[in-house]
């Protein structure tokens, strides 16, 4: 009984911790969407400053912003969210390691992000993402893959099991 019972505390974090990170990476992710598109103008010309990626600003203007969005949707919905959780964490690591490139190569470095980011150095920017990089990948790892199964191949593996 009393490992039944640590055994179900386990999971029981493990799933509000996959929760909240779901949670938080859907607002960052819809934020900052919506910051770039709404300041599109802006998000572009920073792009263009910046020789990395100047060539593709005005594609990745609208690419970065809907891949965001698409991810928002697969962590909103619970049978998705296990891929949205993969692809925020590879989103996350793409921008971390950007970033951490920018400082190791750049000196003039133009704030490519939404909102309230752009306030945030390339210094602490790196290092947020790098946590939220971790953060995902954890919830990923803990996120029950049974869950992110369409329900007929979760029946069917149940019933493959008891037979």
């Amino acid at each position: 009984m009393h490992e039944l019972y640590g055994m179900l505390t386990r999971v029981s974090i493990r799933n509000i911790f996959t929760e909240v990170v779901a949670a938080l990476l859907v607002l960052l992710f819809l934020y900052t969407a919506i910051s770039k598109l709404a300041e599109r103008d802006s998000f572009v010309s920073a792009m263009q400053h910046n020789i990395t990626v100047a060539r593709y600003a005005v594609p990745l203007s609208w690419l970065i912003p809907l891949i965001e969005l698409v991810i928002v949707f697969l962590l909103f919905v619970p049978i998705y969210r296990r891929r949205g959780l993969l692809f925020s964490t590879v989103l996350m690591g793409v921008f971390t390691v950007y970033v951490g490139y920018m400082l190791l190569t750049q000196s003039n470095l133009p704030c490519t992000c939404g909102g309230i980011l752009e306030q945030m150095t390339w210094r602490s920017h790196f290092w947020f993402n790098l946590i939220t990089t971790i953060t995902s990948v954890a919830a990923f790892l803990f996120y029950p893959k049974i869950l992110s199964r369409p329900t007929g191949e979760a029946e069917h593996l149940r019933h493959s099991r008891q037979h």
